[in-house]
């Protein structure tokens, strides 16, 4: 009797912290629908704030909830190069990057005084230790003249070259920015009366925006860029798990478009929220207790309503700007452009090719290069906000950021085109080695398959628009895509101009 007694009590406690962590994107975000702008987050602030935080030793144990990798080490936020076992490798001496891991407070402990904020752990983070202490109290922002680089390159230190600052910065791996955006949206908005306070060049003195000018504009720049994928889906459903809270900004992908972005004007629809980048609604966490609040997207929308697909390009453009795929015909792959700043094998996608023509998805819309013409040649932008080129006589792909754009020079020959670097290398598929790459010998030849509508280029829209006659009244959505049908209400472009369409 009494061992069946035990078995009822544990079930019932197992159903109490099951329902206690049971999550319902609409049920939970509640109060926010209809709010936009400083409203929204501030109804936001009453949804998250006050978490139930673990103690500050407690975060070692909360790690192995929240940042555990694949392989089972620690997920090292400042370092490609470590293997740390959870709480064996934590805080001890340090000399070089791989000693120990520790505890790093994304917004330093410095700058707040707040006794729950020191183990939130959204914002406290698992990091080398070496590389946490060089990282010490300095803002996060983009280098231009590193003092000091983690190994690999993969964080820096130094000077700052974002616009609006000219201090000493922190810049993390291009992987995790906008994971590292999200939190700080995260603590402007759970802690929104007690970061006013705050300064440091980063916070700003009232509620609403929070967050001074240049680093709001930096980390919705990263937000983008980086945008929510699966590992920073499973830490937010992991963080509720620890504390009770969630990050909203991870929940909603674009959420802070309709907070301080280009949304800020469209009231916020829990039920059936649009990532204003993807046109996706996303999908609530799997949970048995938890069905999705909307059926899946395809049902309700084609993923492209707008009618685009790639289209091989076979004459001289006068302009070459456009959205493109790097195609290799033979082998069906085209170049990642998420991966371009990484010189690496499998650089690729892999795509179906059909009378000349690719149709458009999700992994060919991270697959896309922007080519824009620059001076004499044309620079290829990534979705990770870098310009793909060479900067050596090797054939190693490299990247440049926004101040010193590699130009790439394009002609077309009978079997698709030659982009040639300033090294007179040219761009190419290696199919031993499984790469695109700049070579001088040669390797199989690649086209150009341009994003279109109706046999017309996508060019980058808002500017596009810009230069259309008056009194035109196309529609395009905030992406540049022209649409032959608003299927959803939302914020549009509309003869040249932001209009919000119901």
């Amino acid at each position: 009797m009494i061992s069946k007694l035990k078995f009822t009590v544990s079930c019932l406690l197992l159903l109490l912290a099951v329902s206690l962590h049971a999550y319902d994107r609409a049920t939970y975000y509640r109060n926010a629908n209809g709010k936009s702008a400083a409203s929204l987050k501030t109804a936001l602030y009453s949804i998250i704030k006050n978490p139930s935080v673990t103690s500050y030793d407690g975060l070692y144990e909360g790690y192995k909830k929240t940042d555990t990798r694949p392989d089972g080490y620690v997920r090292d936020w400042y370092s490609k190069t470590t293997n740390y076992r959870h709480v064996t490798d934590k805080a001890g001496s340090y000399n070089k990057e791989g000693d120990c891991y520790n505890r790093e407070h994304s917004v330093p402990q410095s700058w707040f005084d707040i006794n729950a904020m020191k183990s939130d752990i959204v914002h406290v983070l698992p990091t080398d230790g070496y590389v946490n202490n060089r990282r010490s109290n300095y803002p996060f922002g983009e280098v231009g003249s590193a003092t000091y680089t983690s190994n690999g390159g993969y964080c820096k230190l130094g000077s700052c070259k974002t616009q609006g600052y000219s201090g000493t910065v922190f810049e993390p791996g291009d992987d995790i920015k906008g994971d590292i955006a999200r939190i700080y949206f995260y603590v402007v908005t759970c802690y929104e009366e007690k970061a006013k306070g705050w300064g440091h060049s980063v916070f700003s003195t009232s509620t609403y925006p929070g967050l001074e000018k240049w680093t709001l504009d930096m980390f919705i720049r990263w937000a983008k860029n980086d945008p929510v994928d699966s590992v920073e889906t499973a830490r937010n459903n992991a963080v509720m798990e620890v504390q009770g809270n969630r990050n909203p900004y991870v929940d909603f992908p674009g959420l802070e478009q309709y907070v301080w972005g280009l949304y800020t004007e469209v009231p916020l629809n829990v039920d059936e929220y649009v990532d204003p980048f993807t046109g996706d609604i996303p999908d609530n966490p799997d949970n048995p207790d938890n069905p999705p609040v909307n059926p899946p997207v395809d049902s309700i929308i084609p993923t492209h309503a707008d009618g685009s697909y790639y289209a091989r390009v076979k004459t001289t453009p006068e302009d070459w700007s456009g959205t493109y795929l790097i195609v290799n015909e033979k082998n069906s792959v085209a170049l990642n452009g998420t991966l371009i700043e990484i010189d690496m094998a499998n650089n690729f996608i892999s795509v179906t090719i059909e009378n000349d023509t690719i149709a458009v998805n999700e992994e060919t819309e991270k697959a896309e290069l922007e080519v824009t013409s620059y001076g004499q040649g044309y620079v290829f932008l990534g979705k990770s906000g870098r310009f793909m080129g060479t900067l050596t006589a090797d054939n190693k792909i490299t990247t440049s950021g926004e101040d010193s754009p590699i130009v790439n020079y394009i002609t077309l020959t009978d079997d698709g085109v030659n982009i040639k670097s300033e090294y007179n290398t040219y761009l190419r598929y290696n199919e031993s080695g499984k790469r695109f790459r700049y070579y001088k010998s040669s390797q199989q030849p690649i086209a150009l398959y341009r994003r279109s509508v109706n046999e017309e280029p996508i060019v980058d829209g808002i500017e596009g628009l810009k230069a259309k006659d008056k009194g035109q009244k196309d529609i395009y959505d905030l992406a540049g895509r022209r649409l032959n049908v608003v299927t959803r209400p939302g914020l549009y472009i509309v003869g040249g101009k932001k209009q919000y369409i119901k």
